[in-house]
């Protein structure tokens, strides 16, 4: 009986650790999207304007 009980505490550790290395990881992505997006949306704002005069689209024909 000793030995089963030792197993089941063993067993809690593995999974408190498990969670916490996903919330570690799922923290790392999420931070690092926001970086990503920023970092387009920064390289698109400027490009644009320099792709609207290169094409020769303009904003009469969008609603």
């Amino acid at each position: 009986m000793p030995a089963t009980k030792k197993a089941s505490s063993n067993q809690g550790e593995t999974s408190v650790a498990f969670k916490r290395r996903f919330l570690w990881r799922l923290l790392a992505l999420l931070t690092g999207a926001m970086f990503l997006d920023g970092y387009v949306f920064g390289i698109l704002g400027p490009a644009t304007g320099e792709m609207r005069a290169e094409l020769g689209l303009s904003r009469s024909g969008w609603v």
